[in-house]
């Protein structure tokens, strides 16, 4: 826990390194602490991990494809796919 919160606060002060948000994420699924931050905060880092194509599958393994509709999961796989999603403001 005590690594993800470091995480978490590096992130505030480097938002452009994606490869520390996808460690973060990546984290928060292996370790199963999602429940310990703010969802709709862990939901807007996948803008900066779009590049990435595992941030497809750490988007369902975390839970959010549960709480996103099957139209509004396609969109974000197309934005994903044509990395797009990075360009957006959240």
């Amino acid at each position: 826990m005590k690594l993800a919160l470091d995480l978490k606060a590096y992130m505030k002060e480097n938002t452009e390194n994606s490869l520390v948000v996808l460690g973060f994420l990546l984290l928060l699924s292996i370790y199963g602490l999602l429940d310990s931050f703010n969802e709709d905060e862990v939901l807007e880092l996948f803008a900066f991990v779009s590049q990435h194509k595992i941030a497809i599958e750490l988007f369902g393994t975390l839970g959010f494809t549960n709480k996103v509709s099957v139209r509004m999961m396609w969109l974000l796989v197309f934005l994903v796919q044509n990395s797009e999603i990075g360009t957006l403001k959240l």
